[in-house]
């Protein structure tokens, strides 16, 4: 993947159309956190970009993306994969218009 201090799993799942990826690709659109969560949410996660549906913050940093090329060749290739819906590990299942999203956000990483 070209990306250092950021392991990054992908896998198709064919027989679903969906993209499973764990830290690339979060979605924060879901209930709003309360207490200690909203505070921390509100003055640290959310400034550092974590919110809505994202690229991990990390992936925005160009001290980050070690291999522009191969960040490059990454991201094309799981583009080309045929798949309707992305689960996240991080919020809920993206699953209107997942191709397009997936194509809008990776425009934000590094490279």
């Amino acid at each position: 993947m070209g990306v250092q201090f950021f392991g990054e799993c992908v896998f198709l799942h064919r027989a679903s159309r969906s993209l499973i990826v764990t830290d690339s690709v979060q979605n924060h659109t879901g209930p709003t956190h309360r207490g200690f969560g909203a505070i921390l949410n509100k003055l640290m996660l959310q400034p550092l970009g974590f919110k809505n549906i994202c690229v991990a913050p990390p992936l925005r940093l160009k001290m980050v993306v070690k291999n522009p090329d191969a960040m490059r060749a990454f991201v094309k290739r799981v583009q080309s994969w045929d798949f309707d819906r992305v689960i996240v590990t991080h919020g809920d299942v993206i699953d209107v218009d997942a191709k397009a999203v997936l194509e809008r956000i990776c425009q934000k990483i590094a490279i």
